[in-house]
């Protein structure tokens, strides 16, 4: 009898000294299940809560990434682009840099000089005998004129000449002709004494020494044959 109340006793004991909830969770696990599931539940929308009232900002769809992203054929495009600008760029400054050796190389030859020529309807006249975009034909407004030249230039081994209507390189200029393209002769004075001459009748008289159709005065010397006349 001393021994069943002494392992009743010792039950008891051991019974007390573990925790209430070793105690249920031995006696009945499952006890446990429903509570837990309900404190994750509602972390999980409190989470949710959260994340909701705290961003303004509207998550991206795929579609609305795509339509932000450049499309690949328009950055190839733009990358051409820029690289053309580059090269033409330093095309560009490349033609001016060699424009600029090939005239510091070219030696302009200028000097005086003193002929009469004419031009024919064909001759091309420059304003600028360096520059064959300044070349205009003569035509029959400037063909059938004599010319001064007083003053000659040699570029890229071919000789200009300068034709004036004056006996002059600065008034009554007209512009520059290669001398290939002008029948000429040198224009010099003979003597300062006066002399004496007979008209015989035939030819033509005209303003200017070896004159054109333009410089005509009189193309009838008949009504003057033989008479006498000075020259200065």
């Amino acid at each position: 009898m001393k021994k069943f109340k002494l392992s009743i006793s010792l039950f008891m004991v051991a019974s007390l000294a573990l925790p209430p909830t070793s105690v249920f969770a031995e006696s009945d696990p499952s006890a446990l299940q429903p509570e837990t599931e309900t404190l994750i539940q509602n972390s999980v929308e409190e989470n949710s809560d959260q994340t909701t009232e705290g961003s303004d900002v509207e998550t991206p769809t795929v579609e609305s990434l795509e339509k932000a992203k450049p499309a690949e054929s328009q950055i190839t495009e733009e990358i051409v682009e820029k690289e053309t600008k580059i090269s033409d760029t330093i095309s560009e400054e490349k033609t001016i840099e060699e424009s600029s050796i090939k005239k510091s190389s070219i030696q302009l030859d200028e000097s005086a000089t003193s002929r009469l020529g004419h031009i024919s309807y064909s001759t091309m006249i420059y304003t600028n005998y360096t520059d064959p975009a300044s070349a205009k034909q003569a035509g029959s407004q400037h063909n059938q004129n004599v010319y001064y030249v007083k003053k000659q230039a040699t570029y890229n081994n071919e000789l200009f000449l300068l034709i004036s209507l004056n006996p002059s390189s600065t008034t009554g200029v007209v512009g520059w002709v290669k001398a290939t393209e002008m029948n000429d002769r040198e224009h010099v004075k003979v003597d300062g004494n006066a002399k004496t001459f007979y008209v015989k009748g035939t030819g033509k008289t005209y303003m200017n020494a070896w004159g054109s159709r333009n410089d005509t005065i009189s193309d009838d010397l008949g009504g003057v044959q033989g008479k006498k006349f000075t020259v200065y």
